[in-house]
């Protein structure tokens, strides 16, 4: 079994006790069942991630001696937010879940012409969603948790101006696939990725997503579901400007 790691809301320091927050003891007590002297994992707000030791397991409480920091850091290099079209609960929470293993950073829904869902719908569901990304960030061996931003209408997204190289995944481009955008630009440090419908992007939406420098890329000659589309993509993205191609 890997070793169980904690996002903390408290500042560690070597060679401090630690009295774990409930949610987390409860975790430890009546589902891991950690014992006296085994190792677990914190993370606290500062992203830097220490091993620590079990050292009292009471009925309701863990405390933690912390032994180290490690020097573990498995972010990847370049920043990269996507913005997903806001679709139905369920598979909201798989994008989600499966992208931040993937490494994102920022996660931006947004509704356009053909979403599933208004704004209001998702706003409701926000801390439900940051939940799963701290979950799946915890899972991963992640230090850091992806932000996941209030929704937006997907004109207010178009006019972001933050990212190096802004990418929008549509099942017509028939020209170019992300590794010919990588020929044609190596570096970036920054990249949005944007994921359309389950009905797809509009004609005039993709033209306006042009006109604010965003590149459409074909993801295959297949049509693929937004979940699978936004994996792909986050892949993508990592093997050409992240780390997912670091030994090849």
């Amino acid at each position: 079994m890997s070793t169980p790691r904690f996002f903390v809301n408290c500042k560690v320091r070597v060679g401090s006790r630690v009295s774990l927050e409930k949610e987390i003891a409860h975790h430890i007590i009546h589902s891991l069942r950690l014992k006296k002297g085994e190792k677990l994992v914190l993370v606290d707000p500062s992203e830097r991630e220490f091993i620590c030791s079990v050292e009292d397991v009471g009925r309701r409480e863990v405390q933690v001696h912390v032994l180290e920091e490690s020097e573990n850091n498995p972010e990847s290099p370049v920043h990269v937010a996507v913005g997903i079209s806001l679709v139905t609960a369920s598979k909201l929470d798989t994008i989600i879940r499966h992208i931040t293993e993937l490494g994102v950073t920022e996660i931006i829904p947004f509704q356009a012409e053909r979403s599933q869902l208004k704004c209001h719908h998702v706003q409701k569901r926000k801390r439900r969603l940051n939940e799963i990304a701290k979950s799946a960030s915890q899972q991963s061996g992640r230090i850091k948790i992806p932000s996941v931003s209030d929704a937006v209408l997907l004109d207010e997204l178009l006019e972001r101006n933050d990212y190096a190289l802004k990418l929008v995944s549509w099942e017509k481009e028939t020209s170019k696939c992300i590794r010919d955008i990588y020929k044609e630009q190596q570096k970036a440090d920054n990249v949005i990725v944007l994921i359309g419908p389950e009905g797809g992007f509009t004609e005039e939406e993709i033209q306006k997503s042009v006109e604010k420098g965003f590149k459409p890329f074909s993801l295959g000659p297949r049509i693929l579901r937004c979940e699978t589309a936004a994996i792909v993509s986050v892949a993508l993205v990592q093997h050409y400007w992240g780390d997912l191609g670091i030994f090849s």
